[in-house]
């Protein structure tokens, strides 16, 4: 599964890529935008494995999450269900703690992009 969607990928947007690439070929010689990516179908093909190994990693992982997620909280729920009541409502307590604090976490993420960019170009200038 995990060939065959990045094959698929991998040719789809190749075919993106080398229909811009034949529509650019009347470029001038000394215009930049003629040696735009010459190497970008490696990096395209790189970035499609890393994104597809990514994905179905994600996935495995969140299926085996749910997996142990139900065999332990059946297991709890046999120990003591008032303990497993609590177990809960102190994880949706937590989880609601934790989205409150990181939705600032895009803006400060991007604030910190935004300066390390600044500083490489001043370092470069």
């Amino acid at each position: 599964l995990r060939l065959a969607w990045s094959a698929h990928l991998t040719g789809r947007l190749m075919r993106g890529y080398l229909s811009l690439s034949v529509a650019s070929l009347g470029a001038a010689a000394g215009d930049p935008r003629a040696s735009f990516g010459a190497d970008l179908d490696q990096r395209l093909a790189e970035d499609v494995d890393k994104f597809v190994d990514l994905s179905t990693e994600l996935s495995l992982e969140v299926v085996q999450a749910v997996i142990h997620l139900y065999v332990f909280a059946k297991m709890l729920w046999r120990q003591s269900p008032i303990l497993s009541k609590s177990t809960v409502s102190l994880a949706l307590v937590g989880t609601s703690a934790m989205l409150s604090l990181g939705r600032h976490l895009p803006r400060l993420y991007r604030a910190e992009r935004r300066a390390s960019n600044n500083y490489r170009y001043a370092l470069t200038r």
